[in-house]
């Protein structure tokens, strides 16, 4: 399902979700709509230039910006990341015994923030509408891409997502990145083919959240569980003529 409506904006007010802590919203979340809703953004707008700034405009023109609403995605998802910030005790009045006999000085564990807002996904035409109506599957994920972990990829940097590898153009030379949310929590560096996060180094035998690349300075984001992220905006990029040949994103 698509829709698109320049004027319209979104009303919290009515919203099913509002029990759930304010902090676990994005400032603006998807209405109670029966399927997915694509909303086009302007890249006029505040909204627009927020989502398009984070893109090499000297090298792509913004062919398209949509900002994804779908309920059905986000209250799981909203719910999980409450969940993991109550544990970890990032909610305000929450309690975790949890966190006290977590603590660990291992190498390979960092991560103080529940959520991470943006990271990127690039992916083909047909696989983007269906992650924005059905969510990030990582059953899909591909075996062959797998360095850090089975799951959906999401990167820090953009112009690694943009890499033709991941957001292959289509017949127009239009590539897809999803701008997404992720419950990265806590985590731990990944290692080819793993099809879960590695235990944790400490007396909850609770598995870490996710993986990444580099525990120090994380550039790369796998996770594995279906309501683990969010599309929140779909953006279409085209290379520009004079930047054909541009080998980093070959």
């Amino acid at each position: 399902p698509k829709d698109f409506d320049d004027d319209e904006q979104n009303d919290d007010s009515d919203d099913d979700d509002d029990d759930l802590d304010c902090r676990c919203r994005p400032s603006s979340s998807p209405r109670p709509h029966d399927s997915a809703l694509l909303v086009d953004v302007s890249a006029t707008t505040k909204e627009g230039k927020e989502v398009v700034a984070h893109f090499d405009l000297d090298y792509y023109d913004v062919v398209e910006v949509s900002r994804v609403e779908n309920l059905q995605l986000w209250r799981p998802y909203a719910t999980k990341k409450l969940t993991i910030a109550e544990r970890d005790g990032k909610v305000k009045g929450s309690s975790s015994s949890e966190q006290q006999q977590s603590s660990t000085t291992s190498s390979d564990v960092y991560g103080n923030s529940v959520e991470r807002y943006p990271v990127f996904h690039g992916t083909t035409a047909e696989a983007a509408m269906k992650i924005c109506i059905e969510g990030f599957n990582r059953d899909f994920s591909s075996a062959t891409h797998a360095q850090h972990g089975r799951g959906p990829y999401f990167a820090v940097d953009p112009q690694h997502a943009c890499f033709h590898t991941f957001a292959k153009p289509d017949q127009e030379g239009v590539q897809h990145v999803l701008v997404s949310r992720i419950i990265a929590g806590r985590y731990a560096r990944g290692s080819p083919g793993m099809m879960a996060p590695p235990f944790r180094e400490d007396k909850s035998q609770r598995r870490y959240d996710a993986t990444v690349d580099d525990v120090d300075d994380p550039q790369i984001f796998v996770t594995y569980s279906d309501n683990q992220a969010y599309p929140a905006y779909l953006v279409k990029l085209k290379r520009k003529m004079n930047q054909a040949n541009f080998v980093a994103c070959d």
